[in-house]
This record gives structure tokens, sequence and C-alpha cells, in this order.
């Protein structure tokens, strides 16, 4: 292999290094791509093509990869960023009562909030509560056996 060759393999992984680095840093998914079309390009210059071949590798294969590949990555992405937030995201927790005069209080998470009971159960200080659902500021919960 020639320098001319050492160096531009050498280029190429800085290129999708330095690329892979900012990825962490960058919220759009594009410089994951420019590493791809990097690392394309330098498999390209083993094979023998010339600048010019690596450049269109390059780019071609940055750019397709993005299009082809990011809507589905960003689809994903966006189903697991779409979490619960709010006391929603408390629906199946076990939390511990706090207070039952004058009114139910629990503990769930580590933060305490007003409660009503779902159907008849008796609820005593002792006890567990699984949250069932909210209603306004209330979590709706039952009481919580454990099996």
């Amino acid at each position: 292999m020639s320098y001319w060759q050492e160096l531009g393999l050498g280029l190429w992984f800085t290129i999708a290094l330095v690329a892979l680095i900012a990825e962490f840093f960058l919220p759009a998914l594009v410089a994951f791509f420019i590493a791809v079309g990097a690392v394309s390009a330098a498999v390209t210059l083993l094979l023998g093509g010339g600048v010019s071949l690596q450049i269109t590798v390059f780019v071609a294969v940055g750019v397709l990869s993005s299009l082809l590949i990011r809507p589905l990555i960003a689809k994903k992405w966006r189903k697991e960023k779409s979490a619960v937030s709010g006391p929603e995201r408390l629906i199946g927790e076990v939390g511990s009562v706090i207070s039952i005069n004058p009114n139910l209080a629990v503990k769930v998470s580590g933060q305490d909030w007003s409660c009503r009971v779902i159907g008849e159960d008796d609820i005593t200080m002792s006890d567990q509560v699984i949250v069932e659902g909210v209603d306004g500021a209330h979590l709706l919960v039952r009481k919580f056996i454990k099996q």
C-alpha cells in the first residue's frame, strides 16, 4: 500500500471516528450516516477505487443510507421517547399507604399522592396498593395482594 493510500485510508477512518463521536452529542442522527459513508469510501480505496470514486461512494452511501434507514430508526426512536408522563406513568406501580384519615394518601415512586379506592377493598395503614388509573389529581388504587 502506498503512502497516499495509507493517508487516504487514515483520512476516511478519521472522518468516520469524528462523526461517530459527534453522533453522541447531536440529536439529529445525521453524523452516523456520515460515518457509514466514510467507511464505505475507505473500503472503495482498499478495492482500488480512485479519489473521485471514493468521494462519490462517500456521498452516495451517506445520502442513501440516511434516506432509507433513518426513517426506520427515527420511527422506533419516537415510539421509545413517547413514554407516558405525569401521573399516568405510575399505573401498575405499587405504593404504600401513608394516611387513611381524613383522606387516603399513598407514597408511590417516592411521591405522596391523594387517591381513591377502586372496588370494595378495605385499606389499612399496613397495606400496599397498586395504581390502576388516574382521575384528575387522584390515583385510582386497589389493594395489592402479593402472589
